[in-house]
């Protein structure tokens, strides 16, 4: 979609409604050149164009839309997959005057611009979610505080049902640029995940903009919790010393978590990798871990490390380090022995 061709654009909207009122998948894509005044005339005409319509999925994670336009989706009996750009604030407005009829929604993608976890912990309860699969909202400002994701990750915990949510992403594009340096992600304990922890049918957390303080008897209730993970993505970019969790927490992870290939986790070795059993590691050897991240991990012996990595997971494509690591030698080391796969 380009404004250059307003009037085409219109054209259409109007045409769809009339030619296909069943039209039941609307994906509107995004191109340059998109002014305030651009999307003002626009949204219009694309209210009108809802009113005529019974759809089931909407994709348009680009173009904000206004509380009306989402008041008119979500009446939308049958609307089971929303991807939308839409503020917080309006959206708890409106499912507080207009609440819905009925659960439906199975997918949620919202992209915001103020992160109002608060706000968003309010909404959940009120989406009616317990047919939804997946939960994913990128903010791209507001960090929230400690209290605020714990009240979210409590509300969702609460309200989700464990069968059925199998995504969670909740994160923040302004910490997820690869110019940052260093994470000021939140920190959170492993008593604000806890609520989550019901949801046993969940195949991809990702919480990157948050640096959960795990030990490793918590990775090993965690990894128990999740037994269908593929993906868990944890804050890496943290620098520091506080870190509780070892290899020994890898090691649960892959041990309970039998289909994970992309892991993103933070922890420390001092050396004491031999105090893990070895009939542990052989329990586990030749897991298909594709992706690992450990970001500020830190390690004291890369030859004990690359051993470990080489039994548990052979068929590792890619080993990421951040480029600012205190044990970046060592972590040379180990990355230059997989690089000859």
């Amino acid at each position: 979609m380009h404004p250059r061709y307003m009037s085409d654009l219109v054209a259409l909207a109007r045409d769809i409604s009339l030619r296909s009122p069943n039209l039941r998948v609307l994906r509107l894509s995004e191109s340059s050149g998109w002014d305030q005044a651009d999307r003002n005339f626009f949204a219009v005409f694309l209210r009108s164009f809802f009113s005529d319509l019974q759809l089931e999925e909407f994709h348009c994670d680009w173009f904000p839309l206004t509380g009306s336009m989402t008041q008119d989706l979500l009446a939308m009996p049958a609307l089971k997959v929303l991807n939308i750009n839409q503020e917080l604030l309006p959206l708890l407005s409106n499912l507080q005057k207009h609440p819905l009829a009925k659960p439906t929604l199975e997918r949620l993608h919202l992209s915001v611009n103020q992160a109002d976890v608060h706000c968003l912990a309010q909404i959940v309860p009120l989406l009616l979610p317990s047919k939804l699969k997946v939960l994913d909202v990128i903010s791209k400002s507001a960090i929230p505080s400690p209290e605020e994701v714990s009240e979210l990750l409590s509300s969702i915990g609460r309200c989700c049902t464990p069968d059925h949510l199998m995504e969670l992403t909740l994160d923040h594009i302004s910490l997820l640029t690869t110019a940052t340096p260093t994470s000021n992600a939140v920190d959170i304990t492993f008593d604000d995940v806890r609520p989550i922890l019901r949801l046993n049918n969940l195949r991809v957390v990702s919480l990157t903009s948050y640096s959960v303080q795990l030990t490793d008897g918590d990775t090993k209730v965690l990894a128990m919790a999740w037994p269908h993970l593929e993906t868990l993505h944890f804050d890496t970019k943290r620098m520091a010393d506080d870190v509780h969790t070892t290899l020994k927490s890898i090691l649960y992870l892959a041990k309970y978590c039998k289909n994970l290939h992309d892991l993103s986790f933070r922890f420390a070795d001092h050396g004491d990798i031999v105090q893990v059993a070895v009939e542990e590691v052989e329990a586990v050897a030749g897991h298909s871990l594709l992706y690992l991240s450990v970001g500020h991990s830190t390690i004291e012996d890369p030859t004990s490390v690359l051993d470990f990595l080489n039994f548990v997971f052979p068929g590792l494509k890619h080993l990421s380090v951040h480029p600012g690591n205190a044990t970046c030698e060592n972590w040379n080391i180990v990355q230059g022995m997989f690089q000859w796969r």
